[in-house]
């Protein structure tokens, strides 16, 4: 889809466009571009600034007015962003190449996902920025909000030492996988299910589940419980199980899992996937004093490029809050 009709992310033209009326019905909203268009629109916020959504606007009004509790969690992503009294753009979400492209037009920027970046990119010319929640960006691509970045680079010894102490439980949760029937992991991943995800609808809030998680049914000796969670919180997939498949097993447990259609090569599946990702995405989500351990950090500029950063960047706001890539 093209997004050629959407305008500038710019004060002065969406004033315009507030000046040319609003959509009839609902809640007030406004276009992005034409007007027949209305998913791609903008809302004004209590203060003063302007949220970009990405929806469709008939069903986000149903959304904001409290009618849609059993969508809050996909709504919830369709803002991407707000533009600021100071005509700075502040970045919410990205959940696509959709919104990439959107984000793209209005930016005037080159909003993109890059593996060997650490996720999604937003640069020009002059600036390159890793996203991250919160990030906001002047109109020239500067950022607005004060950062500091690092590259990560690992301390190779060290990081095969530690994982080292891994291999021996690890290599014993495979063989008890191994010897499970179907049933039986899917019971696993139902039990992992109402523990992390949810408990008004268990399931919805698997999607959420990180690398964190996964640390710590580590730390507690839960290594199937851990193995069986990281075919969910990995930023690959692999072609294991999904959280669709685990929330229709809770509403039914008669239904089928790709673990069922595998059946022993579903844990043979596990095992490569883990021998090709794991060691990279355990380490690389380490987090407190251990992250100084086993990794040194070169700050680096978001002036021009940003090198290739195969272990992630580690990014420290200045007014202290949590930095959530995007």
């Amino acid at each position: 889809m093209s997004f050629f009709d959407v305008n500038i992310f710019e004060r002065s033209k969406f004033d315009q466009i507030i000046k040319q009326g609003k959509y009839r019905g609902g809640r007030e909203a406004y276009p992005l571009g034409y007007r027949r268009y209305s998913e791609r629109h903008f809302r004004i916020e209590n203060d003063g600034s302007y949220a970009v959504w990405y929806a469709d606007r008939q069903t986000m009004d149903e959304y904001l007015n409290g009618n849609r509790p059993d969508m809050n969690q996909w709504y919830a992503h369709r803002l991407l962003g707000k533009l600021h009294p100071d005509n700075s753009f502040e970045i919410i979400n990205c959940s696509g190449q959709g919104d990439a492209m959107l984000l793209s037009t209005g930016l005037n920027m080159w909003v993109h996902q890059v593996s060997k970046k650490d996720g999604l990119v937003i640069e020009n010319k002059k600036y390159a920025h890793p996203a991250f929640i919160g990030l906001r960006i002047g109109q020239d691509g500067e950022a607005v909000t004060p950062y500091k970045l690092f590259v990560r680079k690992t301390k190779r010894k060290t990081v095969n030492t530690y994982m080292a102490q891994l291999k021996t439980p690890i290599n014993a949760a495979f063989t008890m996988l191994s010897a499970m029937t179907p049933r039986n992991i899917n019971e696993i991943y139902v039990d992992l299910a109402h523990e992390f995800g949810g408990t008004e609808r268990p399931g919805d809030n698997l999607y959420k589940v990180s690398m964190k998680d996964v640390h710590r049914l580590a730390a507690e000796n839960r290594i199937v419980d851990a193995l069986c969670l990281y075919t969910l919180a990995a930023r690959k997939r692999g072609y294991l199980i999904r959280v669709w498949e685990i929330t229709a097993l809770l509403r039914d447990p008669t239904s089928t899992t790709c673990v069922d259609t595998l059946r022993d090569n579903y844990v043979r599946r596990m095992r490569v996937f883990y021998d090709e990702n794991f060691t990279h995405d355990f380490i690389r989500s380490i987090e407190g004093e251990e992250k100084h351990d086993l990794f040194k950090f070169e700050e680096i500029s978001t002036e021009g490029n940003l090198p290739s950063a195969t272990w992630g960047y580690l990014i420290e706001r200045e007014d202290g809050q949590p930095a959530i890539r995007l």
